[in-house]
């Protein structure tokens, strides 16, 4: 399991890199908006618990290890409206695409990103 947790740090650190880039916000602001918004935990410190004792829901890992599988999709649409009204409330990403936040998130082209969804 250390190897998987450290991997989906990794991952976690790269999301809140690219989200902090295209919005050009404080790196630790992407990182609770990640952990709290996008994925529904309480902290950021939640969500790395979680993945250390291999507690995080199925949902999670599909949008951590997002590769565009129909599970993957499934995963992200489960989660969607969540997501959408927690984003809502963060100030920062009012003035952004909500396509293009989150296919930044999860690393996908924001014009493939919406073809991805709409052929859902």
């Amino acid at each position: 399991m250390p190897e998987e947790k450290s991997q989906y740090e990794k991952i976690l650190k790269r999301q809140a890199r690219r989200l902090a880039n295209l919005t050009e916000c404080k790196l630790n602001q992407a990182q609770r908006t990640i952990a709290i918004d996008f994925y529904g935990y309480k902290s950021l410190k939640d969500l790395k618990l979680s993945l250390e004792n291999g507690l995080a829901t199925p949902d999670t890992t599909k949008l951590l290890e997002f590769d565009k599988s129909s599970e993957c999709l499934i995963s992200l649409q489960r989660s969607w409206e969540r997501i959408n009204t927690a984003f809502d409330e963060v100030d920062y990403l009012t003035s952004f695409d909500r396509f293009e936040v989150i296919a930044c998130i999860l690393n996908v082209q924001p014009e493939e990103f919406k073809s991805l969804i709409n052929s859902e």
